[in-house]
């Protein structure tokens, strides 16, 4: 009588192990190309006017955002739908907009 198992060569193991190794490495590929050439990743490579310097979330869904389109500078509100620009300033200004001072002029 036999031992009644059968057990795999070992050629037929590593093919195994080398066919899962394959499979692997292909999964890898693929969502490497999909986050690499994906919509949102073409859109921010493209060379245009507007660029994104910095945002800042204030939480429940309302956001700064300070955003340069060629030589001017905007600080945008955006959130609950609306969009609004609250400040501008530009090359002739300094970089960054003075601060409303408290209180009436003296």
């Amino acid at each position: 009588m036999g031992t009644g198992t059968t057990a795999l060569p070992a050629f037929y193991l590593g093919q195994l192990l080398l066919s899962l190794l394959l499979v692997v490495a292909l999964i890898y590929a693929v969502s490497y190309a999909l986050r690499r050439w994906s919509p949102a990743s073409l859109m921010r490579q493209q060379d245009g006017p507007a660029r994104v310097l910095q945002s800042v979330s204030l939480g429940n869904g309302h956001s700064l955002h300070v955003v340069q389109i060629g030589t001017r500078t905007l600080l945008v509100g955006t959130g609950q739908g609306a969009v609004r620009t609250l400040a501008e300033w530009g090359e002739e200004t300094s970089a960054r907009p003075e601060p409303e001072k408290e209180g009436g002029s003296e």
